[in-house]
């Protein structure tokens, strides 16, 4: 039968900050409120040589108290210690009102054994003191851990060779014998330790011999060693050895976090704690079977590694060999290499620190080196991202301390039993790697996968390879529009779905849509950046498109077409200061962009074919490019709306000069030369290919919806062929003060030469150069003045400073021909002014004081810019909305105007900012805007804005609002309203529902230009940042 013995706690080490040996007297039958007895206590000797004796340190133990009373008991030395008292034995402390404490020495060869034993009668853990303490810190200057481990009759026992210290008592005194008036604490101390001690005399029920038993016994030992045979086959049976072996490695940028490492640690000691257990002993091994809150600690001191057990019940199988006994770690000490197994059942977990293991029955193979769980739930964290990782699955077979092989997993960052999403695999393998920015992650690869809404699996894939933080599932776009149907768009990653590790410093994303009237869709994107080289590059293919495109109320119908784009850019860092940029565009249809991608048609940089190779050294560069178009039209509206046509080059020399000095720093230059081979290329498309009416295309374009873009070219007189062009560009000025006023007069001189006349645009002089000068003076200055009483609550204004910045430039420019008679190439060059001008402007900001003591700072209260712009008749005045460059006037367009633009911080959580341009020669604003947002509360945000621009009859009003309705629910409110037209042109309503590590965004919307309503849902996986380019545009 099994020996039942007290309860005890055993930390077995070699090399711990401390050892110590707690028990509870309430589990041994020993209360701590007994009366005490005058009898003396039958105390057995302290020793070293009982198998679970307190294993040898060689730390010091330190103790204090208010009040200290000591005298001899024998060979023992007895101290009564009382009043905040405390003992500590290397890392390892507890504190106490009354601490009663026993010492004796025992003397080996190593030197003097002392025996401590110390009987609280109200211990408590020192706080900060052991690894165990780890990671807690005060709240309010409290020990975290007082109120759950404050310990009635604790007795705590150790064996060092270290010294004994007493630290300053309040109060010390010797006496001769035991203070009677404590006798009742005294004995109960020593009852206490007696029956410790002689608990530890009966270690259990060892069993050398089965013939030495009853019949009765022997059946029992023998059914019980067959089912530990039995389970130890069942659970090498549950995973396939080889099932997963030959899936893709690790990235080659991780590190395996212990490589070659065996699943347990098989050097150093093991530590235990139990309520029973009893030992078998057979021919080879011996199995010693732990039952009650079975804990196991392995360590390995060479390396620090540490790996806990923790379950109900447990047996561990202990190699029998002559040569070498498995407790020569020391006395006391159970040597980890002499353990061939350990088996837990019941509620088993197992740790590192890295991962954390659940299971109902594991067993730990260690002759093998494997080992098997099953019904396991393993669980790691993505410092880096804080994000979990969970992996629940039949049966999971671990083959090092840092991989693992799966069958009938689940991988989810949920920690629910039965997640919103998973993914399903029907083999899985997963390994503890170090990143290459040093973060700790799991990497996991599987077969046969699903991608699984609760229990349903809603996508298979035979292979994925990833990060286990890393969904493979980027995002899953689903709605419903009243113009093209029922779509579904997912993005996933790429090198997961390729089973294919990342690398470093790139990511890729795989699309599969399914567009409703546009039919199935696919595509991809990614990005990469590391030290040498960047790029990003796009694809995306519509196969069989029957819908329509409905773009700003025009309607393009699509007929089984196949449509596309695809995009490449990628820029290479080369010694010397030369950078190579390369890129490829090509767009299937005029209207492609508009439909799909209509942030990119309407600002994206220009889609081009290039080539562009610079040199950069301080203030100089030297450019080689070259660039084409493979689509045969204008893929965006911004170049559509200007020039209306595209311009090759091939290829285009340019040396530039960027705030040079001469005449010792006295005059800045500004120099910028090149040699262009040029040709403008016309469009075969038509305006009507873009949707446009007559009326329309005659308003935007001047040719009718049929008649092609080229046509508008030849007949204008652009030329077919490619054109050289030499241009040089000098800027001399010369900054200098007067008192308060900077002034700087500049000259501006500029050289174009063409090889071709243009006299079929208009140049009827046929000159083939064009001088262009300028000749202008800035002027500028700055005063203050600061008034510390001004103070508003209402207006958080605490102190202001008027800053004033007035200034002016004027300029007169000329050229030898007409810029009307030359095709633009490029509109810094072709396109310059004409005429004198000049601007008066003024910058007004207001500053105050803002933040509560230890947190003030400056802010701009008001800033007000208000610009005063006159032109000479002989300027081009005809821009609908004029704008003034100061840097380059001759890039100014429109004529007489006025501009002002506010931005007002009215408080921390206000802000009012607009704009407004008056144009003199049409005595009508072209256009003003003014806007504001505020934080109601840190969960309530509020925004509107108002514009009108004369030129396009626009009167928009747009109004909306962010709410945090919970900690789980946002909502999101937007409407565009036409005054023009009496009509609300846009209404978009999303809720966003946090899922557990996922977010549901739900999204209505109403356009009324478009006719169109739509209705869906988002999924985003939580950790995923918004992509933008790597290249700034």
């Amino acid at each position: 039968m099994t020996q039942r013995h007290p309860r005890h706690r055993r930390l077995i080490a070699s090399g711990l900050g401390a050892c110590l040996s707690l028990a509870a007297p309430g589990l041994i039958g020993v209360h701590a409120s007994a009366d005490a007895q005058a009898a003396e206590v039958d105390l057995p000797p302290a020793a070293l040589e009982s198998l679970f004796a307190d294993p040898l340190v060689d730390f010091e133990a330190r103790m204090t108290a208010l009040e200290v009373t000591t005298w001899q008991d024998g060979n023992a030395r007895m101290m009564l210690l009382r009043g905040d008292a405390s003992l500590s034995v290397g890392a390892y402390g507890f504190n106490g009102s009354t601490i009663v404490v026993r010492i004796e020495n025992q003397s080996i060869d190593a030197g003097t054994v002392r025996h401590i034993a110390a009987w609280f009668q109200d211990a408590q853990p020192v706080y900060g003191i052991g690894s165990t303490r780890a990671g807690l810190q005060p709240r309010d200057g409290r020990n975290p851990l007082a109120d759950e481990s404050r310990q009635p009759g604790l007795l705590v026992t150790a064996s060092t060779l270290g010294k004994v210290r007493l630290d300053e008592p309040g109060s010390f005194e010797q006496v001769d014998r035991a203070p009677a008036e404590h006798s009742a604490v005294i004995h109960q101390a020593m009852q206490r330790l007696a029956d410790h001690r002689r608990a530890l005399q009966r270690p259990g029920l060892l069993v050398p011999e089965a013939e030495g038993l009853s019949a009765a016994t022997a059946i029992r030992k023998q059914r019980r060693r067959a089912q530990i045979e039995e389970e130890q086959r069942r659970l090498y049976d549950a995973v396939p050895g080889e099932a997963v072996a030959d899936l893709p490695q690790v990235p080659e940028d991780t590190e395996d976090l212990k490589p070659d490492q065996s699943i347990l640690p098989a050097r150093g000691v093991v530590a235990y704690a139990m309520d029973s257990w009893s030992a078998q002993i057979g021919d080879e091994e011996t199995a010693v079977s732990l039952v009650g809150d079975v804990q196991l600690v392995f360590e390995d001191f060479r390396d620090g590694r540490v790996v806990t057990l923790r379950s109900e019940r447990v047996v561990l199988f202990v190699a029998n060999d002559d040569e070498a006994d498995p407790f020569d770690a020391g006395v006391g000490q159970l040597d980890a290499g002499a353990l061939r197994g350990v088996y837990l059942e019941d509620n088993a977990i197992v740790s590192d620190g890295t991962y954390t293991v659940r299971s109902p029955r594991m067993f730990y193979d260690l002759a093998r080196n494997r080992a098997t769980l099953l019904d396991a739930v393993f669980y790691a964290f993505d410092a880096r991202r804080q994000v979990p990782l969970y992996v629940r699955a039949d049966s999971v077979r671990q083959t090092s301390a840092t991989d693992f092989l799966a069958r009938d997993a689940r991988l989810t960052t949920s920690e629910f039993a039965t997640p919103h999403f998973s993914i399903g695999a029907g083999e899985l393998s997963f390994q503890q790697v170090r990143r290459p920015d040093g973060e700790t992650g799991s990497f996991f690869t599987a077969r046969g996968t699903t991608l699984n809404v609760g229990e349903t699996p809603v996508f298979y894939w035979p292979e994925l390879s990833a990060y286990g933080e890393d969904s493979p599932l980027r995002s899953l776009n689903a709605r419903y529009s009243s113009n093209s149907g029922v779509e579904i768009e997912t993005t996933w990653d790429l090198f997961a779905m390729l089973g294919k590790t990342r690398p470093e410093n790139v990511d890729a994303e795989f699309n599969l849509d399914y567009l409703g009237e546009h039919g199935p869709g696919i595509g991809t994107s990614g990005r990469y950046d590391s030290r040498n080289n960047l790029g990003e590059f796009r694809g995306y293919l519509l196969v069989d498109d029957s819908g329509e495109d409905e773009i700003g109320g025009r309607e393009i119908n699509q007929e089984d077409e196949i449509r596309g784009v695809a995009n490449v850019r990628h820029r290479e860092y080369l010694p010397g200061n030369f950078e190579l940029t390369l890129e490829g565009a090509f767009v299937s249809d005029p209207t492609f962009l508009e439909a799909f991608y209509p942030s990119e048609a309407a600002a994206g940089k220009l889609y081009e074919t290039s080539a562009h190779l610079k040199w950069q050294e301080e203030d100089q560069a030297l450019d080689f490019l070259a660039t084409t178009n493979l689509s045969g039209f204008v893929e965006q509206l911004d170049e559509l709306q200007s020039q209306g046509y595209y311009v090759e080059r091939y290829p285009e020399l340019s040396h530039r000069v960027i705030g040079g000095s001469l005449l010792g720093n006295q005059v800045t230059w500004h120099s910028q030369t090149s040699f262009s081979q040029l040709r403008i290329v016309g469009e075969d498309d038509t305006p009507g290919d873009r949707g446009f009416t007559d009326a329309q295309s005659l308003r935007f374009f001047g040719i009718t919806a049929n008649q092609s873009f080229s046509d508008r070219l030849d007949a204008a007189g652009f030329p077919d062929q490619s054109v050289r062009r030499f241009d040089s560009r000098q800027e001399l000025s010369l900054p200098m003060a007067s008192g308060p006023l900077d002034i700087t007069p500049y000259v501006v001189g500029r050289l174009t030469a063409y090889d071709e006349d243009f006299v079929d645009f208009g140049n009827t002089d046929g000159d083939q150069v064009r001088l262009w000068g300028e000749a202008g003076l800035r002027l500028g200055t700055q005063f203050s003045k600061a008034d510390g009483s001004a103070q508003s609550s209402l207006l958080d204004v605490d102190g202001i400073r008027h800053v004033v910045e007035p200034g002016a430039t004027v300029f007169l420019n000329g050229s030898t021909i007409d810029p009307n008679n030359l095709p633009e190439y490029d509109d810094d060059v072709e396109s310059l002014a004409e005429g004198a001008g000049v601007k008066l402007g003024m910058i007004n900001t207001w500053q105050t004081r803002r933040g509560g003591p230890g947190r003030e700072r400056t802010v701009d209260w008001i800033t007000l810019q208000t610009d005063l712009v006159f032109r000479s008749d002989d300027s081009d005045v005809e821009t609908d909305i004029a704008r003034f460059y100061d840097y380059r006037p001759e890039y100014s367009v429109g004529g007489d105007h006025f501009y002002t633009e506010l931005l007002w911080m009215v408080t921390d959580t206000l802000g009012v900012a607009g704009q407004l341009t008056h144009s003199f020669e049409s005595d009508r604003v072209a256009q003003w805007r003014v806007g504001g947002s505020l934080d109601h509360t840190p969960r309530l945000n509020s925004f509107v804005s108002y514009e009108e621009i004369d030129v396009l009859d626009n009167e928009l009003l747009t109004w909306g609002f962010g709410y945090h309705l919970t900690t789980k629910y946002r909502l999101g409110f937007q409407q565009t309203l036409d005054f023009s037209e009496n009509d609300s042109r846009q209404i978009d309503l999303v809720v966003d529902r946090q899922l557990p590590r996922w977010t549901l965004r739900i999204k209505v919307g109403f356009d009324e230009i478009d006719d169109e309503q739509t209705i869906g849902f988002t999924l985003i996986p939580d950790g995923r940042d918004e992509r933008s380019s790597v290249f700034g545009f």
